[in-house]
């Protein structure tokens, strides 16, 4: 089992500023089949950890497409105590409309063994922020989030989505980093990264991190991490 934050994670979505628009988007369909490059991961262990506070996650799988320039993203975990379900009462994607689209393929609760679908009926609203609220600038990003209601402790969250678009500022240049090492448990990590082979990538490691395994399949380059 690593040491996996999802602190860092949350960070994510909500190191925005202040709020400037709000728009409610009821109707709008942003839920789509996940694309067909990924490796659908559903092996995990459900241990808790002694060390977990108000929630545990069970796997955090990140698939990233550089040809087709989607990031694929899909996390499960369990809300343990009434502070885990307000940490997760909603669910939230930031993104820059510009060049790039979000689409969620999964958004469920599992509870005993039933799984309930809160993709389907989602209420999606969308929040732009001030980057700098001193000076009122505006990044171009957009904060896509919707409510999750009726959730309870003990329920697992399942849910996935992929972005599909790439700065154009980069002229094509690629990077990403990935995490080992956490403050928060985290049973299972998988991370791949796809690239054509013509166009070799440049790996560097620090800290003592893991080699993945990599794979040549036909025209396309595959590096792979599977923690456990």
């Amino acid at each position: 089992m690593y040491r996996l934050n999802s602190n860092l994670i949350k960070c994510h979505f909500l190191r925005l500023g202040l709020i400037k628009l709000y728009s409610n988007l009821f109707g709008q369909n942003y839920s789509s089949l996940p694309p067909d490059w990924i490796v659908e991961n559903t092996e995990y262990d459900t241990t808790i950890s002694p060390q977990s506070s108000d929630h545990q996650y069970f796997l955090l799988d990140f698939q990233d497409n550089i040809e087709t320039e989607e990031l694929y993203r899909h996390y499960v975990l369990r809300m343990l105590n009434s502070e885990g379900v307000q940490s997760y009462s909603s669910i939230s994607v930031s993104y820059d409309p510009h060049y790039e689209s979000v689409s969620f393929h999964q958004l469920r609760i599992i509870r005993n063994g039933e799984v309930i679908d809160k993709l389907q009926n989602a209420d999606w609203r969308e929040i732009q922020r001030e980057s700098s609220m001193e000076y009122s600038l505006y990044d171009g990003s957009i904060t896509l989030i919707t409510d999750l209601k009726d959730t309870r402790p003990g329920d697992i969250l399942e849910y996935s989505y992929t972005r599909k678009g790439f700065n154009p500022i980069n002229n094509g240049h690629f990077a990403s980093t990935t995490y080992e090492e956490y403050q928060q448990p985290i049973n299972r990590l998988y991370s791949r990264v796809i690239n054509e082979s013509s166009k070799k990538l440049k790996l560097k490691y620090s800290s003592g991190a893991s080699r993945p395994k990599a794979l040549i399949i036909k025209d396309k380059e595959e590096y792979i991490w599977d923690l456990q």
